[in-house]
């Protein structure tokens, strides 16, 4: 029984990220590195403590000096 309720929430812990993630997002950081880390979700919300909250907005990671570079951010509309 224990080996079951851990599979389900191990399972239900992948599909929630899943779900949580945004692909159009990770396309576009896809492959780019920042001082040798790879951008990812952990980079992004770990790292740089950037919030995961709906509207955090664009402006505010273009000021974010961690977002900063060649080929990153400001980006321009």
């Amino acid at each position: 029984m224990k080996k079951a309720t851990i599979a389900i929430f191990i399972a239900t812990a992948f599909i929630t990220s899943l779900l949580m993630a945004t692909p159009a997002i990770q396309s576009k950081h896809t492959g780019l590195k920042k001082k040798g880390n790879d951008i990812n979700c952990a980079y992004c919300h770990d790292s740089v403590k950037i919030k995961k909250e709906k509207g955090y907005g664009i402006k505010k990671i273009n000021k974010n000096s961690s977002c900063k570079g060649s080929g990153c951010h400001p980006l321009k509309k």
